[in-house]
């Protein structure tokens, strides 16, 4: 996993991107999708023919040194 972010609040002429890369301390991460009636299933595509993208993504991320670190992308 890659953690990429600026020092400043705003990206300013000069600024540097800074780059993380956590790869120790992950336990665990899972993925679930949720469909366009709203259910969520724990892989994509559902019946392995479905072409259309999910409504959203979640997935949790289980880390020794942040905890839990729940994301939720709405696409």
């Amino acid at each position: 996993l890659i953690r990429s972010y600026w020092p400043v609040t705003d990206v300013a002429a000069g600024s540097e991107q800074m780059i993380q890369l956590h790869t120790s301390g992950v336990v665990a991460i899972d993925f679930r999708y949720r469909d366009a009636v709203g259910q969520w299933h724990p892989r994509w595509p559902v019946d392995g023919t479905n072409e259309r993208l999910p409504s959203a993504i979640e997935y949790r991320l289980q880390s020794r040194s942040f905890g839990e670190i729940r994301r939720l992308l709405v696409l």
